[in-house]
């Protein structure tokens, strides 16, 4: 994103750039996001779902934390708006907003 960011002000972009953030909290969203955006995955996140790939509560709560960390470097490293993509799920949006609400 901040990549993305620095190449968009140097070409002269002054629009307000949004992040968007997708907690992946269930096996399945790992597979089909993958599948469908043929998209690499960090290191760090590959390593937290094999930690946790058997485990379905535990994964839940590793991509809630995964996606708060994410948030809160974004929010905190001056991104100009965030995206929550909770996908229909209340309990998700939820989590997240009581890990990044003091920064809001």
């Amino acid at each position: 994103f901040y990549r993305f960011l620095n190449l968009a002000r140097r070409a002269g972009i002054t629009l307000p750039v949004s992040a968007g953030v997708m907690p992946i909290v269930k096996r399945s969203q790992i597979e089909r996001t993958v599948s469908l955006s043929s998209a690499s995955l960090p290191s760090d996140f590959t390593r937290m779902i094999s930690r946790y790939q058997d485990d379905p509560e535990s994964l839940y709560a590793a991509g809630i934390d995964y996606a708060v960390r994410q948030l809160r470097d974004l929010i905190e490293g001056g991104a100009d708006g965030i995206h929550l993509y909770a996908m229909n799920d209340a309990a998700v949006a939820a989590k997240v907003y009581d890990g990044i609400k003091d920064l809001l």
